[in-house]
């Protein structure tokens, strides 16, 4: 009998785009699904064939072969075919948690349409795991998963062991020591073809720790093979140790005695050398999946969640269609930027026009809450601001926003706004002549002159998850509006002083928070009035040669940083509730390389404007920095050198926040490059903070991922990287395959936002969290001819409980509400409505209900596992019916 049992799964990874755009792949798939639908049919012999765990290519396939539907549905339901659970293979550390959940919602709605059953956590390509799949998946009725990359491979590597998430879900882990494709290209008619099988047999026996052995005959885009049994027998008569067998996941599953493994993985798994370039790579798409993802998740869904409760009909197949398009956005190939030009291209189209129909569903449903249709209107009408705040705590924040004032207004004076509460004095940022497209039912959209006019006004206060609303009103006179004075307490006094302003001469900006020094080169000095700490040289912008790929940053041997260089500084603005300087400046550049190896002698200027700004009573400095890039083969980096001793990094991934350690600059030399030795980049989501038990400092992000973390509490965050190689260097040295990729050089201009916060101490015990998040969940402003109202208000308490959905629940009955416990720690969360709550269950990740949670007085106070993340279906009653 022979000692070791092992798998055999026909299967093909199919990567949806990369190299070729999809459409290209699409011919390709045609014809993989027509072999297999030759197998699958013949009578030679029954096998088994798994799909790459995804559904889309299905979906693609009956796009242009529709009548195959029938053939599939037969396939799946015998468990011939296999697919799912996912709708396509993401990458996990670089989409919102969200995105992560309705991709398997998607995938599995197709599976049970397809009469399948998805049980297999199959993640064979991904860049690094988060530390909450183990949560996810059990949340979804998977306790499994086949993986590769994130983990450690070295000589005591098992093939089968357990992974514990940060929750402590402990899921069966089937590590893929030799990739999904151990026996790829086994083929009867080639017997060298056999050599890579044989290779991979002996080395899985090496860190076999059961007998059970899993191969893997498949690799990307391929072909499934029409003899197997063949295969098999050859692979069987090999090794007199090992007993190959034609089979799937369920069956290796079932054959490994997991209860004798111990669990070996904990958290999150991103050991992926040669792979964190793709945290940089073509950022511009990354900062537009981060504002799709904001528009979608925070403002449409939660907006026509509400205008559903009020009586209106939910647009769900309008959000299911949008989800769609920004998820085919984000495969491990895409978001990651590791691909072809004309790939970028489609991603561009695809995610603008992600971001354009979620903010028509936001725009629509925050219409249907009662501000009137302002599309349609005249828009000198409009006079009210409607503000939605998509967080479940209470905001203070400082608003910019146009207004429109007849045609024949030269000039706004002074304008004035009111909440009800509190009167407020905007300031006049700019006045200009415009025009408006007034749509109509049947006639073409006519073009009324109107004098567009950008005020701020604030700090002003918003209330939790809930619509506010700011009347305003032009006064010609320097008097208060007594129209609107006649809204608020009489008692109440003018909010913002005019005496008091954040600009001082000698650059220096100052509000109740920092005084902060803007220098020449671009870097600042800050004092925390809150600590007395002082920090020198933040924000010093620098560049190196990257002679790396879109996978992989790689430095020359010789590294040489290149500073920014003054030009002027400017007074931009200078308001009561907000001032900005600008630097202008430039980067004296290498043109490139020459050889893909040497720095070229001719250099390029590459302008820099860097615009700091401070708001009154705002935790946040914000940066703006506009790059013109001339270089090829460039990294350009925003260097904070805190300071602080024996700092912890802090990091915001995909529901949960993880402790990481510093990077070690560990590279060896790889011909005319070093290579990294060690993980050399980090990923973060919203934001990524340094402190010790006294100080730190948070670096916060919209759509810049990459950062870099050092033992001296240096934080990098990456600005922009320059290569055009999906992977290859076209020299003796390396591996070439040489696939140019342009684009990739990122010529011309970028636009970057981020901003950094000071505390005292850790952000989560010094309560910044929300002020972190918040910087993304931005407020949803419309204007309108009369204020909006929203059926309830609702508060989630304490502040380490951040919501991350509110949308209609997939069966259409009812809110779900999800949220996530930040702490390593047991919490109560306390959730407060002021309307008519009926009932709440818990429910698994996947909607399937648990039990019913006790309520009373509209608030509903209940424990939340340490790092869980919540889901709750709620019963409001609908209004208007």
């Amino acid at each position: 009998m022979k000692k070791y049992r092992a798998h055999l799964i026909a299967h093909t990874h199919w990567d949806r785009e990369w190299y070729h755009s999809m459409e290209l792949y699409r011919f390709r798939l045609i014809e993989v699904v027509e072999r297999l639908k030759t197998i699958l049919t013949s009578e030679q012999c029954s096998p088994s064939f798994f799909f790459d765990g995804q559904t889309i290519p299905f979906e693609e396939y009956l796009e242009v072969r529709p009548d195959d539907e029938a053939f599939f549905l037969e396939q799946v339901k015998s468990g011939r075919l296999h697919i799912g659970p996912f709708y396509l293979l993401m990458d996990e550390q670089l989409v919102n948690g969200e995105s992560y959940l309705r991709n398997l919602m998607l995938g599995l709605r197709t599976v049970k349409k397809y009469g399948g059953n998805a049980t297999v956590g199959y993640m064979p390509d991904n860049f690094g795991h988060i530390s909450q799949t183990p949560q996810i998946f059990a949340g979804f009725g998977i306790d499994n998963i086949v993986m590769w990359r994130g983990f450690a491979i070295d000589e005591t590597t098992p093939t089968e062991t357990w992974w514990e998430g940060a929750d402590g879900t402990r899921i069966k882990a089937a590590l893929l020591l030799r990739g999904y494709s151990s026996c790829a290209g086994a083929d009867p008619a080639t017997p060298d073809s056999f050599d890579r099988s044989f290779e991979s047999i002996k080395v899985l026996k090496q860190h076999a720790t059961t007998d059970t052995i899993l191969l893997m005959h498949g690799i990307d885009h391929s072909f499934p093979h029409q003899d197997m049994e063949k295969i098999v027998e050859m692979l069987d008569a090999e090794d007199n140790e090992v007993a190959v067998t034609l089979s799937d996941f369920a069956n290796y599953l079932n054959d490994v005695p997991w209860a004798e493994l111990p669990c070996l993985l904990h958290n999150e798994l991103i050991k992926v050398l040669h792979m964190d370039g793709t945290f940089s790579s073509r950022l511009h798409l990354k900062q537009l999946n981060r504002l799709c993802e904001t528009r979608l998740i925070y403002h449409a869904e939660p907006l026509a969640a509400l205008a559903w409760l009020n009586g209106e009909r939910y647009p769900e197949a309008d959000i299911r269609r949008t989800w769609k398009k920004l998820i085919q956005s984000q495969p491990h190939d895409s978001i990651t930027g590791c691909h072809a030009d004309r790939v970028a291209q489609d991603m561009e189209t695809r995610l603008a026009s992600t971001a354009e129909m979620a903010d028509y569903l936001g725009r629509n449903s925050f219409d249907q809450l009662g501000g009137g249709k302002f599309d349609y209107q005249n828009p000198v009408e409009a006079k009210v601001i409607a503000l939605f705040n998509p967080m479940p705590s209470e905001r203070e924040t400082v608003i910019r926003t146009e207004i429109f004032l007849p045609h024949d207004q030269d000039y706004v004076k002074e304008l004035f706004i009111s909440d009800g509460n509190q009167l407020y004095q905007a300031d006049i940022i700019a006045t200009e002549k415009s025009c408006f497209p007034q749509r109509s039912d049947y006639m073409i959209p006519q073009r009324i002159p109107v004098t567009r006019v950008t005020i701020e006004f604030g700090p002003i206060k918003l209330a939790s998850f809930s619509v506010t609303n700011f009347q305003y009103e032009v006064d010609e006179h320097p008097q208060l509006a007594d129209n609107l004075m006649d809204l608020v307490n009489t008692e109440s006094k003018l909010a913002s002083s005019r005496q008091e302003q954040i600009y001082h001469p000698g650059q220096i900006l100052e509000n109740r928070y920092y005084i902060i020094t803007v220098k020449p080169d671009a870097t600042i000095d800050v004092k925390d009035k809150l600590t007395g700490k002082e920090y020198k040289n933040l924000h010093a912008l620098e560049a190196e040669v990257d002679a790396g790929n879109l996978y992989n940053f790689a430095p020359l041997p010789v590294r040489t940083k290149y500073c920014f260089i003054p030009g002027s500084t400017t007074i931009l603005e200078n308001f009561t509730n907000s001032a900005s300087i600008q630097i202008s400046g430039h980067l004296e550049l290498p043109a490139g390389l020459a050889d893909n190896i040497k720095p070229l002698k001719e250099t390029v200027a590459c302008p820099v404007e860097v615009v700091v700004t401070l708001k009154k009573n705002d935790p946040i400095i914000y940066f703006n920095t506009k790059l013109e890039n001339r270089a090829e083969n460039i990294i350009i980096r925003a260097r904070f050198d805190t300071e602080l001793e024996n700092a912890v990094n802090r990091t915001h991934t995909p529901f949960d926040i993880v402790t990481r350690k510093p990077l070690a600059e560990n590279y060896a030399v790889a011909g005319a490059r070093l290579m990294a030795t060690s993980l050399s980049r980090y990923c973060a989501q919203y934001f990524t903070s340094v402190a010790n038990n006294d100080h730190g400092v948070t670096l916060l992000n919209r759509g810049l991922p990459e950062y870099t973390f050092h033992t001296d509490g240096q934080l990098s965050l990456t600005l922009l990287r320059s290569t055009n190689m999906i992977w290859g260097y076209s020299e003796v040295d390396f591996p070439t395959h040489d696939y140019p990729a342009q684009g990739g050089f990122e010529l011309g201009s970028h636009e970057r936002e981020y901003a950094i916060m000071l505390h005292a101490g850790d952000i989560i015990t010094t309560g910044m969290v929300q002020q972190a998040v918040g910087y993304n969940q931005v407020p949803c402003l419309r204007l309108g001819i009369a204020p909006v109202k929203t059926p309830f208000t609702m508060k989630l308490l304490p502040e380490t409980m951040l919501m991350s959905a509110f949308k209609r629940a997939e069966d259409g009955a009812g809110i779900i509400l999800r949220f996530h416990n930040l702490e390593a720690s047991q919490q109560t969360a306390e959730l407060l409505f002021d309307g008519c709550v009926t009932e709440i269950i818990k429910c698994r990740l996947d909607e399937t209900p648990l039990e019913a949670l006790a309520f009373e007085n509209g608030c509903l106070t209940t424990p939340v596992k340490p790092k869980e993340i919540s889901t709750l279906k709620i019963q409001f009653k609908r209004l208007n019916a």
